[in-house]
């Protein structure tokens, strides 16, 4: 049986290293010049506030521009990039404005190509194991697909690859019911069911503690293939995760017949011996964001898996502009609750129930101050904690 090819391409500036990964790997077989192509880039979100929150967390616009020039030099004309990006209203965050922050939507006016919000657009619904899911219409009505994420951890999932890149082209409703269904059980079940026909990883550089992160390093490398969990088990070793202990990926070897097995793979180009990497991906975010503040007398256990990406990212944020102004206080006995994964301590003095999950999971509590909202404001939040956040003595 013919082994499924991977190209690990070392990038260099004006090198065409994405030319030369979709060569070594045999990438566009299929590819017609006449295709309505999709590129799918990991843009997870972008604003003012994340400016410089960049680098190994969205795509490279210089991995970008090498896959337009190489796909207009082969003669494609109908080319899009689309994207669905963590909305935070309260900060004005959308595609929109992860487009700009990020570079793309310059580079997609300069090189004219199509640039698509997926939540402006329609979505159609498929069933997934008896659960109602949106897909991106024009994801679904395009001819040829590349999906292009970032080599990057990701403190729910592991890693953040080629077959969780695809969560983005998810209605907002569809996103948060992941989470409340089995996140990468479905994560699987959607790359199976939308199978890009390329996939280029972007590994110039890669983040810690992802999806998004200040704490990154550089790797430059650049990685193509047809199989998406042939490049993500790839991904994973590379970041330093045995493919089988990543939990969407052993989902979709399931669902597929794939294998997660390296030795199974014909990989192109760098040995993998060359790239040595050390990440982190499960040092829990609320104890960051405690650590930065030097608070003192603050529970924020980690919120599982349960917890949606904007309910998330608006809880930190929230969390910052209440702690950076009161660097270094001690509270009384404060507990922070969110998700519906994390129960309530016995003896709280002061407990925060944020968002709908975390109030149905703890009804049972009688005096939580609780922020109701799917996800919760953000404002509401800081509002909440400034009035009944109590002081120790």
């Amino acid at each position: 049986m013919e082994k499924n090819r991977v190209a690990v391409v070392r990038y260099t500036p004006g090198k065409k290293a994405v030319e030369k990964a979709i060569s070594l790997c045999e990438g566009i077989k299929d590819l017609k010049p006449y295709h309505k192509v999709m590129i799918k880039p990991n843009v997870v979100l972008g604003g003012k506030v994340y400016k410089n929150l960049l680098k190994g967390v969205v795509t490279n616009t210089v991995i970008l521009e090498e896959l337009i020039l190489f796909l207009k030099d082969f003669g494609c004309t109908d080319i899009c990039i689309g994207e669905g990006s963590v909305l935070l209203p309260d900060l004005g965050v959308d595609t929109a404005t992860a487009f700009n922050y990020s570079g793309i939507t310059e580079l997609a006016k300069r090189y004219e190509v199509k640039l698509m919000d997926f939540y402006q657009y329609p979505f159609e619904s498929v069933t997934f194991e008896g659960k109602k899911v949106d897909i991106s219409l024009p994801v679904l009505e395009s001819d040829y697909i590349i999906n292009v994420p970032v080599l990057k951890t990701h403190n729910q999932t592991k890693v953040s690859l080629s077959i969780k890149n695809l969560k983005g082209v998810l209605s907002f409703k569809s996103k948060k019911s992941f989470h409340d269904l089995n996140l990468e059980r479905y994560i699987a079940l959607l790359g199976s069911y939308i199978q890009p026909q390329l996939n280029i990883v972007d590994g110039i550089y890669t983040v810690n503690n992802g999806p998004v992160s200040s704490d990154w390093q550089q790797v430059g490398i650049v990685l193509a293939g047809n199989d998406p969990l042939s490049v993500d088990v790839v991904g994973a070793t590379i970041l330093g995760f045995a493919p089988h202990d990543v939990g969407h990926l052993r989902e979709y070897a399931d669902i597929t017949g794939g294998s997660l097995d390296i030795d199974n793979l014909d990989i192109k180009g760098e040995p993998l011996e060359s790239i040595h990497l050390e990440t982190r991906w499960d040092e829990p975010w609320p104890e960051q964001i405690l650590k930065l503040h030097g608070i003192q007398g603050v529970s924020i256990p980690a919120p599982g898996q349960s917890l949606c990406s904007s309910c998330g990212f608006g809880i930190a944020m929230a969390l910052h502009m209440f702690f950076r102004e009161v660097p270094g206080q001690k509270f009384d006995k404060v507990e922070i609750r969110m998700s519906r994964d994390v129960k309530v301590s016995p003896g709280s003095k002061n407990v925060f129930l944020l968002g709908k999950c975390a109030i149905n999971a703890n009804k049972h509590i009688i005096n939580a101050v609780k922020i109701k909202g799917c996800p919760p404001s953000i404002n509401d939040c800081y509002n909440s904690f400034k009035e009944h956040m109590v002081i120790a003595t």
